[in-house]
């Protein structure tokens, strides 16, 4: 065996190792300041970073931090195994509203992280109706999707469109998980 194709082999079973071992999250640079793409299988969103200013600072949050890939995949799975039995009331889920649980993978996310008084890691995720069809629009459903990507989307009322989830991955629990009403 030649040095070429031993190191030829060996390339290949570095490419084969990262493919089988990377779990298909990627995150990348925006072009907005302090505010991370993140793109997964089943779900697509941001992470506004520890520098990113929230609108409406909250009394719970001591410090900022900026939610890793790792912390994002820990919580998406956290969430996927969670949502069913938190939402087995469907509040504001009727006719013209979606059911959460069966439409996880339609809402766009926006992830802030921050760490409580006790120190623990809580990672709130703002979730946004991201599927808008023509039917949406003549029942007079505002599209908000345009500006997604460029900071904190904060909606009132609009039912299950809109939803939240804290998410302690210190403590691996729900923190809190919240609909938005119909108004």
């Amino acid at each position: 065996m030649t040095i070429e194709s031993m190191n030829r082999n060996i390339t290949i079973i570095a490419l084969a190792w990262i493919s089988f071992s990377c779990t298909g999250i990627t995150v990348t640079n925006s072009v907005v300041p302090n505010i991370l793409n993140i793109k997964g299988h089943d779900f697509e969103g941001i992470i506004l970073t520890a520098g990113y200013i929230m609108p409406q600072p909250s009394d719970t949050i001591i410090n900022r931090f900026t939610p890793t890939r790792e912390e994002i995949e820990f919580l998406e799975k956290i969430i996927e195994d969670s949502i069913k039995y938190l939402n087995r009331d469907r509040l504001n889920q009727d006719n013209s509203n979606p059911v959460i649980d069966e439409n996880l993978h339609k809402y766009f996310r926006q992830y802030v992280g921050f760490l409580d008084a006790n120190g623990n890691k809580i990672i709130f995720v703002n979730m946004l109706w991201n599927r808008w069809s023509l039917r949406d629009r003549f029942k007079g459903f505002a599209d908000p999707r345009e500006g997604l990507h460029d900071g904190f989307v904060q909606v009132f009322d609009g039912g299950s469109r809109y939803w939240q989830i804290k998410v302690n991955i210190t403590l691996k629990v729900i923190a809190e998980f919240s609909v938005n009403g119909n108004g």
